[in-house]
């Protein structure tokens, strides 16, 4: 039974020990959150035993404090019930010690390179805990972990490389002191000075991955014995011979590194965990299992046995049957897209009127990329907001309000990115904002970054020299120089660090004081690391071989010196007893101020001249020091004299300043509780208008009167902006029009993953511009749909942009232009997938129709591939067949290679209906190589599906599954996750021929909640389809007769009908297992009328199969054979195939009868 504590639900226990137990669980939040966790609960009788709580205790903070991607995260800690707990990552795998030996038992060994890359994770992981400092001091901690063995470093079936348990650790900052004498760790892996009794550094722990590693290579226990004593005296006494002498595969590179990490003289040993990192990480660089996708692979293959655990593999199970949620949400009418199958098991992608295809066999080598999960989710599902949390990777600050006015460079800078430039800079004046746009640039950035080297912010302000910049540097990346005096030591120490971290991004912030110095250092840096990017700021560039300068211009403003602010500026500064003309050319000229202090409001302007006026700041050093200086202290300084509802006016009353369009008023406003920007601002204005800011109050200090002509001014620009209420929302909708469309465009393409990420970012501010525009601005209205249209198609819910198409097209129904024809195609698109392919024919026709009276010869190819897979998906074959002939014709005669491709992937989706696999092969490896040279990503999943279907299906299985993981990647850098789901649904079924059936039913599972997410019901009752004949052929009736009893209903509604007599077929059988005669004869009954309708020869050799081997007492052979001679023959008059030979579901519904009998 489930117990629970606090907000964890303990689901599995996992295993247990001394001091406390661990289980497996779930974090249960508001709103139906859930995430899997390991909660880690001390035993009851230990709870009122001071020293044991109090290490209990500091393994929690301390591992709190550790956020590395090598280290497993603590989540939380807790009191329930009297017993202390902690919450921490679930890490989806056995633990070194465990998987080894399950290895060793087989006869195998664990591959070298392997070995070395998973120590040098390890090694990763601890060294950061040993240069770990504390955030307030910056002393520090002098962490060790002194526990370091095979049983405290966990592998994920994801590749995934944990250390665990920091229970002994010995910290500067632990409340619990280990005592004289007492040595702590495990023997056999005690490093000698830990054995004297000696102090300890962080080289007991590079000793005992030595063991490890040693011990990993040769298959073989170096110190430990059955007496602990015995073992501690081995470790002093025995010379390690080197692991080649055992295992002659092992280079004499590795040997070197294994033995230097297990020298008895910690002073002759390697000298940190960094170092052992990197010696190993040389030696295996390139290797063919030197990276996370390999252990990913072995872990999977070889600790199926043991991992999950029996309690924690019945959770999983029970997850599996029931999908994770309720099926009958599945024939919820208006969420559906309905999609029919293919003719083979292993479907190109399932669809409305296609036939289903089951595919071969092959073994699932690599599940799929390493930034997904297809089984659980360890660290919680990924959050939907606008900056990705990777506080675990970086230093950013997230408090970051919203840029303002920034657009255009916060774009140069993404495609500078998403280019071949890794050293960027942001120049411009003093003050400009060019920190702030990095540090938004650089939260964007840093979801690419987070599971490699981080994102980090290097303030250089405070730097002299060289020296001070590495020191920085290196204190922020967390890498200790040691005794590294001389500034060029140091920066060879960092360039070492940075090429072993991975894909690292620096924002080297105010580098200009010392440009020359960040120069030289930059510049060797990244000859270091081929995986580093560098933004600077400066004044100027910092003119480096292929750097990209992004030049940050001042905001504009209205009439810019000779503005209103200006103006008033001068007036305020006369009428405090100042010279104007005096102060604003030597300290603080108005031009200036109002650019350099980057778009802040008018009034903060206003008042952080008058601290300059006032003398409130004594001796404006940077002011006498820099020609140009930013005015932050000022601005601070004003901003501070402040009440809070000066503030709120103030920041409401920037729309005044510097004429911002309505979407700057919008970021800048920040409002909550309003519907309408401009009601705030009228308040804010109002507010501003009784209760001046700028004359002192007499007798008061830093408090302001009211003045009439602050009054009038502030009354005056209140109506010229209520005048001007529609041209900024008719802006505001312009660039929303330009944004969608220019990302629409470069969707598809090379960078099309930073069009996606930008969209992403904007998508609620875009729909929030359609619904403004409903009823005002149709034309926006059409082109923001069709902008939207593949980028909603891959990630949105379908209904979403099949209403707005549907909406935009009825309010546009006059028109007949380009722009017509293109949201008509896109139509057809949506229509087809929502599963009605006829009305999408309707909209392709009327399309081409468009595109042929404005004689253009693209938008006709591109209605008539449309119009091809409509036919397709209506099983109108020779129709879809000429208008491919028809799409190809005019994509040779326009040359366009993107036409061309698409045109082959449909000729190829025809002859794989057709059942002709040799063409329809040569089709879609064409028409991925096309794909792949226009950087197509969408084409090129769906090719090497489609290719993994036709190779499974002639036998060629390791092909096959490397065909799915490649599209599942392409998948991935669309971040559709429809397409993912489908390619996970095709290793399950992969994984169900191998009878991996535990394996198949977590990747079903997996795929039926993507697909949930997405809305996508018609490809999650066809995924729970496959799920159901994996339970069939298990023997698992009454679940199989569960899932079987929603999907039929599900399609008698809303399938095809072929899916539906398939269903029906393998529910009779189902029934058959099921002592339900009766029930299994109707079934059958239902199946054949539905056949009177369908010339199918698969769907009618399945049900004729099921029928005379359930009631026709016939052996499976002979009623097969029947079956395919009863068979209606296919159009055109072809020779058809043996269906035994040929036909997936026919082999698997013989397998089942065959198997199991009736």
């Amino acid at each position: 039974m489930n117990q629970k504590i606090g907000q964890y639900q303990l689901l599995a226990p996992i295993a247990s020990g001394g001091m406390a137990e661990v289980w497996f669980a779930q974090h249960m939040g508001v709103a139906g959150f859930a995430r899997d966790v390991v909660v880690k609960r001390m035993h009851q009788r230990l709870s009122h035993d001071d020293d044991y709580v109090r290490m209990f205790l500091d393994e929690a903070r301390l591992t709190a404090t550790l956020q590395h991607p090598n280290i497993a995260q603590v989540i939380d800690l807790g009191r329930a019930d009297d017993s202390w707990f902690i919450a921490m990552e679930f890490v989806d795998g056995p633990d070194l010690g465990r998987a080894v030996s399950q290895v060793i038992r087989q006869g195998k060994q664990v591959p070298v390179d392997l070995s070395s890359w998973v120590i040098a994770r390890a090694a990763s992981g601890l060294h950061y805990a040993h240069t770990k400092v504390d955030p307030m001091s910056g002393a520090s901690l002098g962490l060790i972990h002194r526990d370091v063995s095979h049983a405290n470093v966990l592998l994920s079936r994801h590749g995934d490389v944990k250390v665990i348990d920091f229970g002994i650790a010995q910290a500067n900052q632990r409340h619990s002191v280990t005592q004289t004498g007492v040595v702590k760790g495990k023997p056999g892996y005690l490093s000698p000075e830990q054995i004297h009794g000696q102090p300890l550094s962080p080289r007991v722990d590079v000793f005992a991955l030595g063991v490890v590693l040693w011990e990993l290579l040769t298959g073989q226990v170096l110190f430990r014995q059955t007496e602990h004593l015995a073992s501690m005296e081995r470790t002093l006494d025995f010379v390690p011979p080197p692991p080649s002498s055992i295992r002659a595969e092992v280079s004499p590179d590795i040997d070197s590194i294994v033995l230097a990490a297990l020298e008895k003289d910690p002073n002759q040993r390697i000298a940190d965990a960094a170092q052992l990192s990197r010696l190993l990480d040389d030696c295996i660089r390139s290797q063919p299992h030197a990276n996370r996708q390999a252990v990913s692979r072995w872990v999977r293959q070889q600790t199926s046995a043991i991992w999950p655990p029996k309690e924690l593999r019945h959770v999983l199970m029970q997850r599996s049957q029931s999908l994770g949620d309720q099926i009958p949400g599945l024939v919820d009418a208006g969420q559906m897209s309905a999609e029919k199958s293919l003719s083979r098991r292993l479907p190109t992608e399932p669809r409305a009127g296609e036939r289903t295809r089951r595919g071969g066999a092959g073994a699932v080598k690599r599940l799929y990329s390493s930034s997904s999960d297809v089984v659980t989710e360890p660290s919680g599902r990924p959050a939907n907001r606008k900056w990705q949390n990777t506080a675990s990777k970086d230093n950013l600050d997230r408090t970051l309000k919203p840029i303002v006015g920034r657009t255009e460079t916060l774009r140069k800078l993404t495609s500078a990115l998403a280019g071949d430039n890794r050293m960027l800079s942001l120049t411009g004046e003093a003050g400009v904002g060019k920190s702030r746009l990095a540090a938004a640039f650089a939260l964007a950035a840093a979801p690419r970054f987070a599971a490699y080297g981080g994102s980090w912010r290097c303030a250089l302000t405070s730097c002299e020299n060289s020296e001070d910049i590495c020191r920085v540097v290196a204190s922020t990346l967390g890498l200790q120089l040691g005794d590294v005096t001389t500034a060029e030591r140091s920066a060879e120490s960092i360039a070492q660090a940075l090429a072993g971290r991975g894909a690292t991004f620096l924002w080297l912030d105010d580098a200009g004081k010392q440009r020359q110095s960040v120069a030289d250092l930059v510049s060797k840096w990244l000859r270091a690391s081929a995986k580093l990017w560098i933004v600077a700021t400066s004044r100027r560039p910092l003119e480096l071989r292929g750097e990209c300068v992004v030049q940050v211009p001042p905001l504009s403003l209205v009439g810019d010196g000779d503005s209103d602010a200006a103006a008033l500026l001068k007036v305020k500064i006369a009428e405090g007893g100042g010279n104007p003309d005096t102060l604003l050319s030597e300290k603080v000229r108005a031009n200036h101020l109002l650019h350099d202090t980057a778009g802040l409001p008018m009034a903060i302007e206003l008042a952080a001249a008058r601290i300059v006026r006032d003398g409130k700041i004594e001796t404006p050093d940077s002011i006498e020091q820099d020609p140009n200086p930013p005015l932050t202290t000022a601005l601070q300084e004003a901003w501070n004299q402040l009440v809070h509802w000066e503030q709120s006016s103030l920041v409401h009353a920037c729309m005044f300043s510097a004429g911002f369009d309505r979407e700057s008023l919008g970021a800048v406003l920040q409002l909550r509780g309003f519907d309408d920007q401009f009601a705030a601002a009228d308040e804010a204005i109002d507010n501003l208008s009784r209760c001046s800011l700028f004359t002192r109050m007499p007798g008061q200090d830093n408090r302001f009167a009211v003045h009439d002509n602050i009054r009038s001014w502030v009354v005056q620009h209140h109506l010229q902006a209520q005048a001007l209420r529609q041209e900024l929302d008719a802006r505001h909708r312009g660039w929303a029009v330009e944004l969608a469309e220019r990302c629409d465009l470069a969707l598809r393409g090379h960078n099309g993953h930073a069009a996606r990420d930008k969209l992403t970012l904007e998508m609620d501010n875009l729909l929030a511009v359609y619904r403004r525009a409903v009823g005002i601005d149709d034309l926006v209205c059409l082109r923001l749909s069709v902008a939207l249209g593949h980028y909603l198609l891959e990630r949105g819910p379908l209904g979403l942009i099949d209403s707005m198409l549907n909406q935009a097209l009825g309010a546009n129904q006059d028109r007949s232009d380009a722009l017509i024809a293109r949201a008509l195609t896109v139509q057809a698109e949506v229509k087809t997938r929502c599963g009605a392919p006829k009305q999408g024919l309707d909209a392709a026709q009327r399309a081409l129709d468009i595109s042929r009276a404005l004689d253009d010869d693209y938008a006709q190819a591109v209605a008539w591939l449309r119009i091809g897979e409509c036919h397709r998906r209506m099983d109108a074959n020779s129709d879809a067949m000429r208008a491919a002939i028809h799409a190809r014709e005019l994509a040779d005669t326009l040359e366009d290679i993107t036409l061309e491709t698409g045109a082959i992937h449909l000729f190829g989706c025809l002859y794989f209906d057709l059942n002709e696999k040799v063409p329809a092969r040569r089709c879609f490896e064409a028409s991925q190589a096309g794909a792949q040279r226009i950087g197509d990503h969408h084409l090129a999943a769906r090719a090497q599906a489609n290719l993994g279907c036709i190779l499974a299906d002639m036998g060629e299985l390791d092909e096959a599954e490397q065909c799915f993981i490649a599209a599942l990647d392409h998948e991935h850098l669309l971040g559709n996750r429809r397409g993912a789901a489908l390619c996970t649904c095709y290793l399950a079924l992969v994984a169900q021929e191998r009878r991996d059936y535990e394996r198949a039913d977590r990747l079903f599972v997996q795929a039926t909640r993507w697909l949930k997410e997405v809305g996508d019901q018609f490809r999650r009752a066809y995924v729970v389809g496959f799920q159901s004949w994996s339970l069939l052929e298990q023997g698992q009736w009454e679940q199989a007769d569960e899932l079987l009893s929603l999907t039929v209903a599900f399609f008698l509604d809303k399938g095809d009908r072929k899916l539906r007599v398939m269903h029906l077929a393998f529910h009779a059988l189902c029934l058959m297992q099921m002592a339900l005669a009766d029930e299994a004869d109707e079934s059958l009954d239902i199946a054949e009328q539905e056949l009177e309708e369908s010339d199918d020869p698969t769907a009618h050799s399945v049900a004729k199969l099921m029928r005379l081997c359930c009631f026709g007492d016939q052996d499976p052979r002979v009623a097969n054979a029947e079956a395919e001679a009863l068979a209606p023959r296919p159009p055109q008059n072809k020779p058809r195939p043996s269906l035994a030979a040929s036909s997936a579901e026919v082999r698997f519904a013989l397998r089942l009868v065959e198997r199991w009998g009736v």
